[in-house]
Formats: structure tokens, sequence, C-alpha cells
């Protein structure tokens, strides 16, 4: 057990290596608000995912929940391009299937994009009810009672036509993690419980 919390710790650091990767990943809405580990881990989990959303090298999109049934929960995937070649893995409890074949990759991609064809919300997506006189989107960022005097802990939100937006307010051209109301209204009583 404590080598797989190793090697998951060990690939957090990829996004920040000298020439990332590009990353592009797939979150069911429900990941975002299930309460693994507690508040002060969900809480941190968060930030990481807003951290993450702050580089270039990284697409992370919503699966939502409304959604329903798709061919993602059939189990978590990964497909590696690169110089040398492409490669899929598939997770499973007691192991995994790793493929170099060009039908199996033919098929994890496909899989890939007929998730991503389905309801699905990048986090740096921005849209607004409200237009202002020249009709351009407007969306009103309010600092988070939450945050800190000091400056270093302040996250921003906003409601947003398609739910909740949060981001980090020191970074507000970075990018914002775009969550459904009802997982916004989730995350808030999560951490008031804390």
């Amino acid at each position: 057990m404590e080598a797989t919390v190793d090697a998951r710790m060990a690939r957090q650091q990829v996004p920040s290596w000298d020439r990332p990767p590009e990353l592009r990943a797939l979150i069911n809405e429900s990941a975002l608000d299930q309460p693994v580990g507690g508040p002060e881990v969900m809480k941190e989990q968060l930030a990481h995912l807003i951290a993450l959303s702050h580089r270039r090298n990284v697409i992370l999109r919503v699966v939502r929940r409304s959604v329903g049934a798709h061919i993602g929960l059939d189990g978590r995937f990964t497909i590696l391009d690169g110089a040398r070649g492409s490669a899929a893995y598939m997770e499973a409890n007691a192991g995994g299937r790793l493929t170099h074949d060009p039908t199996g990759l033919d098929d994890f991609e496909r899989r890939f994009d007929l998730i991503g064809s389905e309801g699905v919300v990048r986090v740096h997506l921005t849209c607004s009810h409200r237009t202002d006189h020249g009709g351009h989107a407007v969306i009103e960022w309010r600092k988070s009672s939450r945050s800190n005097a000091s400056g270093s802990e302040c996250v921003e939100v906003a409601a947003l036509a398609d739910g909740c937006g949060i981001r980090d307010s020191k970074a507000p051209d970075a990018g914002h993690l775009t969550l459904t109301t009802a997982a916004f209204t989730q995350l808030l009583t999560r951490i008031k419980q804390d």
C-alpha cells in the first residue's frame, strides 16, 4: 500500500517538470465531492486541482453527474503519447492492463473522446448570465469569507451560467474550476463542518 501511495505522490510531480508533458484529464463530478479522507484532505485536493488548472500544459474537464452512466465508469485509464510511441493503461483493483497495440490504443482514444463529448465542462470555461452594455460577458468574482487576512490563502467565487466558479485571487487570469451549484453547495457544507 505504501508503495502505491509513493508512486501516486511521485506522479503528482510530473506537471512540474522542467519540460512537462501535456496532461488532459476527465474527472467525474462525483469525485470532487466524495468525502474521502475528511474535510481537510478534500480541501487540499481541491486546492491541488485549482493549482493544476493554472498550468498551461494541463487541461482539466469535469464530467457532469447529470450525464449518468457513461463508458468512463468501466474504469480509470491513462493514454500516453511520446517520442518512442504510445501506450494505454487501464487500472484495476488487483493490477491493470497495458497495451501498445494500435487497435487497443484506438479503443482507449475513442473512449476518451466519447466521455469528453458528454456533458463535460472545461475547467477554464467562462460564461455569465449578465452582459455589459457592449454585450460582453460579466462575471462578478467575490473573495471568499474563508480567505485569510494576510492574503496568502485567497479564493474567489462567482456565479456562472453553468454553475459556480472558484479561482485563486492571486492569479485571476490563470483560469478557474467550475462546479455545478449542487457540487459547490456540498463542498461548502463539508468545509463548514471542519
